[in-house]
This record gives structure tokens, C-alpha cells and sequence, in this order.
């Protein structure tokens, strides 16, 4: 079989996405896990810690203004049979839109006043239990482990992210599942507290545009009217996730090589966020082999190194505050910037002008900007 990861790619770039080599390696190694973690958990291979079975889910947060294409990444995959490149194989997929609150993705239980009879409502991760489900918005999710939120995180979420294992008491009575969803969300700019229980579980894409960007989106927007799905490619492309379906059932165990923690040790990546690298890898070797069966050897060549390196600074991002970053981003592009213009500059970018005001505030008290008469310039580092 074919490299089913450079196919995918090839894919990609043909219907001209912007950066599709800095944003859709991640789509593809999660795929790739998902289909692992179905078989593991029922014929466990990949264990660790005297016996427990991995879960090697990964589930993807896409941080990026409005309109920066958050959506549209995620409707590739999963929302069209016209199109998209799960749909019509036997990967389950589920492409939500709108906002998905935590009785949405949870579930809950409610008590009839008259009759007294008690009704469980499941959610999402119940009714797609064996799915990847895409959502616009996931907002219960993201406030649980933003860092100007001082709230605890919700166990139920934690745990069907974490673990598959949802258990949620409510006064009515208990919920209590088992859900493999894998969760690939779209949210807006925030700083996250990249050492919670929700972070751990999350591959962090993070997209702050700046005017380059936006010229890169306008040249691929144009070049992709009246562009048609290949639907030859498509199948060819569909045919080939449901024989890797199959053969990921042959896989016998996983073995990380040396030269992979090594690379772990230089990136001096932090212990908790160590798993997240290692099933980043999976998913990578999962679809690189031309077939898989045995012990999948998981090693570093310079594909894996450049993604796990993109990872690295996604998460670097999301841990400084992406919104002060993406302001940051602009003004270094510009390199100088009128105070009376500099809102109506940062609006283009989906930054409303309260939350302009407080980055612009930051990074001038950082001494990362400073004032120059009328101007805002950038400070050489």
C-alpha cells in the first residue's frame, strides 16, 4: 500500500489549503490513533504501568480568530460525502455545528415534577461513542482550562477525554458510560493552563494571523473556485483508511526506539505532556508504513521531528496567551503602527478593542512594544 500519509497530504495541497503541512499531519495522526485505540481497548497490545491499556486517543484543539478556517479544516474531513475523506469508510465520523455545552457532550438526568419518573438524556460522547466528532465551538471545554478562570475541572469531561470512563451524579440519579470518541474542536484566542488534565489530552493548534497570512488565505481562497473533489483520488483515498482499519487489528505491540526519547530529552519536553508525543507518533507511523502488522517500531525521522517541533510551539503559544501573541505577531509584521489605527488594524484580525487594550497594555509593560510619538513600534530582541 501506498505512504497513506503523504497521500493525504498530496490531497490537500491539491485543493489548495492554506499551510496544510502545518496543520493537517496532526488530522491524520489522530485519525490513525482513533482507529488504533477501537482495537486496543477491545484486544489490548500497547500497555504500560503492570497491565493498564493505553488510550491513545488524541483529541485536536484548533485556536484561531473567526474565520481563519477552523471550520473549514474540519468540514474536509468529516461532514461530506461530496468531499469530505472519512465520510463512506468505516471510520465513524460526526461533524457538529454550533455551540456544544457540557450536557451536550456529557449527557444529563432529569426528573419528570408531575410523574416522577426519571429520564437520562446521553450526549454526543455516548450517541458517538465509537466516532471522531467534530465541533465548531466547544466552549465547556476550553473555559475548564483557561487560566483566567478560577473554576475546577469538570470530572465527566476529564474522565470521557481522558479515560472513556463518564460518570456524572446528578440529584436525579447516575449516568454512567464508556465512550472511544476521539474530539477535534474549534475555539477562539486565550491563554490555557497547558499542566490540567484537559490540556494532557489535547493536540494544541494554535493560528495567529497576521497580514502574510492573510494574503496566503486570499491566493488559495481564489485558486480553489470551481476546484471539483477528484472523486477517483477520493476513493482510492477512502479505500485505502478501511485497509488500514483492517490491518491496525494486526498489530501485536508498539515499541519507541532510543533515537525517539532522545529527541524528547533535546525538546526537553515536560514528563506530562510526554504521552501526548508518543501517540503523536503512533498516529504518524500508523499511516507512514506501507503495512502494518506486528510490533510498529515508532522512531524520529525528519517528518515526525518537524511536526513534533510545530507541537512544541503550538503549545508554547497556548501556554503564553495566543491573543497577546497574535497581537504581538502584527505589530512585529508591521513594524510600526499609528495608536489612533492600531484597533482597526487588530479588528481585521478578530481582536475586539477591550481585548486589544489589555494585550497592548501587556506587552508594553513586558517591553516587548514601546511608544514612539504617535507610533507603536516593535522592540528588537
Amino acid at each position: 500500500m501506498p505512504d497513506i500519509y503523504r497521500e493525504l497530504i498530496d490531497a490537500f495541497e491539491k485543493r489548495k489549503i492554506a499551510y496544510t503541512r502545518e496543520f493537517i499531519p496532526f488530522f491524520i495522526s489522530s485519525v490513525a490513533t482513533h482507529m488504533f485505540n477501537l482495537t486496543n481497548k477491545n484486544k489490548p497490545v500497547y500497555t504500560e504501568g503492570g497491565g493498564a491499556v493505553v488510550d491513545t486517543r488524541q483529541h485536536v484543539l484548533f485556536v484561531a480568530p473567526p474565520g481563519w478556517g477552523k471550520t473549514y479544516l474540519l468540514r474536509q474531513f468529516l461532514e461530506s460525502e461530496v468531499y469530505s475523506i472519512l465520510k463512506k469508510t468505516t471510520i465513524q465520523s460526526q461533524f457538529m455545528t454550533g455551540k456544544v455545552t457540557e450536557a451536550g457532550f456529557i449527557g444529563t438526568i432529569k426528573e419528570d415534577q408531575k410523574s416522577g419518573q426519571v429520564k437520562k438524556i446521553y450526549g454526543y460522547a455516548h450517541k458517538h461513542s465509537n466516532a471522531i466528532l467534530g465541533c465548531e465551538e466547544f466552549s465547556a471545554v476550553t473555559r475548564s482550562f483557561i487560566q483566567e478562570y478560577n473554576v475546577g475541572l469538570d470530572t465527566a469531561i476529564l474522565t470521557a477525554l481522558d479515560t472513556g470512563l463518564v460518570g456524572k451524579t446528578l440529584g436525579a440519579g447516575t449516568l454512567e458510560y464508556t465512550t472511544n470518541l476521539t474530539l477535534w474542536a474549534g475555539t477562539q484566542p486565550a491563554r490555557y493552563d497547558l499542566g490540567s488534565g484537559f490540556a494532557r489530552r489535547f493536540i494544541f493548534l494554535v493560528f495567529n494571523p497576521t497580514w502574510n497570512d492573510e494574503m496566503e488565505f486570499r491566493r488559495r481562497r481564489r485558486e480553489s473556485k470551481n476546484l471539483q473533489t477528484n472523486q477517483v483520488q477520493l476513493k482510492m483515498l477512502r479505500d485505502m483508511m478501511d485497509q488500514r482499519m483492517t490491518e491496525i487489528k494486526n498489530v501485536t505491540g508498539i515499541q519507541f526506539t532510543t533515537d525517539f526519547y532522545k529527541e524528547m530529552d533535546k525538546l526537553n519536553v515536560m514528563h506530562y505532556e510526554e504521552a501526548l508525543y508518543e501517540r503523536l507518533a503512533i498516529g504518524y507511523w500508523m499511516m507512514k508504513n506501507n503495512k502494518l502488522y506486528g510490533t510498529v517500531q515508532i522512531y524520529i525521522d525528519e517528518e515526525l521531528k518537524r511536526i513534533i517541533e510545530l507541537e512544541k510551539q503550538h503549545r508554547k503559544k497556548a501556554k503564553r496567551g495566543t491573543q497577546q501573541y497574535h497581537v504581538e505577531a502584527i505589530l512585529k509584521e508591521k513594524g510600526k503602527v499609528d495608536s489612533d489605527e492600531v484597533y482597526d488594524l487588530l479588528a481585521d484580525f478578530g481582536i475586539d478593542p477591550n481585548t486589544a487594550k489589555a494585550c497592548l497594555n501587556g506587552l508594553m509593560t513586558s517591553g516587548k512594544i514601546k511608544r514612539d510619538g504617535s507610533n507603536l513600534l516593535p522592540v528588537a530582541r
